[in-house]
């Protein structure tokens, strides 16, 4: 047995350590899916890195998780013939961050662990995205500079439903009883049958969007989707006239469910299937037991995607980001070799600096 407190890291690629990772997060009285191994690795599969879970065991029932995506610097194009075996690492996309179990946990003493762990293995910066229910931005250490990245919108799903519905806008509901004069029907497709569609409907809505190429996530990434997270997902679709217009996938574990991915009929926006999709899905998610449906924010603050998340709820949550550095040196180096002249201003609000885009 190890002397208390100690800390050690679990690789997803381990089956031993894979389970153990699960098996600790289940043993967490509040924790969502972002920090499950089968997420981290869904995000594997995108390109985003390999998945690891640092654990610091305080005491033998006081700990601290923290699951991250770790990334070879040398991938880079500017990089690769210069720098090897240097790392950066985030946590994967959506929220995650640092979790305790006790608030006995000691976080300063974890990030003095942590950032040995990242000095040895030539990690250089790490990206963190905290979780906007949990709130666990509140007890990151001392030294960890935070930033509100933006707001993100919450229904709160322990009122009762006529609180939840006069929570939404005046727009909202008559949208709401618009799409159900329309004939809309919300259907849960158990079986994902039409998986294909949605997936036609969100490469569609994100070629609209001129999304990043980023979010454009294979057809094959979303039946891994499917497959890894196989009892923490739902797919809900909006027909009309047996058209789907509207497809949504939702995530979920213990008392948060969150509004993941979705696609739009742009020519039958008029309709508000999304409209009724969301209320339905609110009505199904109490129904279940969650406590939280997460709709998330927008792109930017008050952008048209957040005015319309916020219209269905007054409850609004921070969601806050990090960017830490641990070894300065070589990331001031690395910010050298991408910008050579030295010319990074107005560029230097993204992190890390060097991972700007080409």
């Amino acid at each position: 047995m190890n002397q208390m407190p100690y800390w050690e890291i679990l690789a997803y690629d381990n089956p031993l350590e894979r389970q153990k990772w699960q098996t600790i997060c289940d043993s967490f009285e509040d924790i969502d899916i972002f920090f499950f191994p089968e997420y981290a690795h869904l995000f594997e599969l995108h390109g985003d890195g390999k998945p690891y879970l640092f654990v610091y065991h305080q005491s033998e029932s006081d700990l601290a998780i923290y699951p991250f995506l770790k990334r070879p610097i040398g991938e880079l194009d500017n990089f690769h013939t210069t720098i090897a075996d240097y790392f950066d690492i985030a946590s994967p996309y959506g929220y995650g961050g640092y979790l305790r179990n006790s608030s006995n946990v000691n976080m300063e003493i974890f990030a003095n662990y942590f950032n040995n762990y990242c000095q040895s293995q030539h990690i250089v910066s790490e990206f963190i995205r905290f979780h906007p229910i949990i709130n666990n931005a509140l007890y990151a250490p001392q030294d960890i500079k935070i930033t509100q990245s933006r707001e993100t919108v919450t229904i709160d799903l322990t009122n009762d439903s006529n609180t939840i519905w006069k929570d939404f806008e005046p727009t909202c509901r008559n949208k709401i009883r618009k799409a159900i004069n329309n004939n809309i029907k919300i259907v849960k497709d158990d079986n994902y049958d039409n998986l294909k569609n949605f997936y036609e409907l969100y490469i569609k809505t994100m070629y609209r969007l001129k999304a990043h190429k980023y979010y454009k996530f294979s057809e094959n990434w979303f039946n891994s989707l499917r497959r890894l997270l196989n009892n923490n997902n739902a797919l809900f679709h909006a027909y009309y006239k047996n058209n789907i217009i509207n497809s949504a996938i939702f995530i979920f574990c213990r008392s948060y469910i969150h509004y993941f991915l979705s696609g739009s009929l742009f020519e039958m926006r008029q309709l508000a299937g999304n409209n009724l999709l969301l209320y339905e899905v609110a009505l199904w998610a109490k129904q279940q037991g969650f406590k939280y449906l997460h709709l998330g924010g927008g792109y930017q603050p008050n952008d048209s995607l957040s005015c319309f998340k916020s219209s269905f709820s007054s409850k609004k949550t921070k969601y806050c980001i990090s960017g830490v550095i641990h070894r300065s040196d070589d990331y001031n180096y690395l910010c050298k070799l991408r910008f050579p002249s030295g010319e990074f201003q107005g560029h230097d609000v993204f992190f890390p600096l060097y991972r700007f885009p080409q």
